[in-house]
């Protein structure tokens, strides 16, 4: 497992690698440890969920856990 300090290395390369997306660039390749992965623009979420997995990794290694919030929404008028 990783230190607290690659960790943040690591957030803080793939929210760069995020703004380079946002920003224009076609491709951002990101490499954390012996994973190797290439971003291009539609892939947004997932350099997204790469970002909150990191984060929840650094949460349970450092004792601190980031706060979910769950969104229910009611389709329909609910009456049956």
């Amino acid at each position: 497992m990783a230190t607290a300090e690659e960790l943040n290395t690591q957030i803080a390369e793939a929210k760069a690698a995020k703004h380079a997306l946002a920003t224009g660039t076609l491709l951002v390749r990101l490499k954390v440890g012996e994973r190797d992965s290439t971003f291009a623009q539609p892939d947004m979420a997932k350099i997204d969920r790469h970002i909150a997995d990191l984060e929840r990794q650094k949460g349970a290694l450092t004792g601190t856990r980031k706060r979910r919030t769950f969104r229910l929404y009611q389709s329909g008028t609910g009456l049956y």
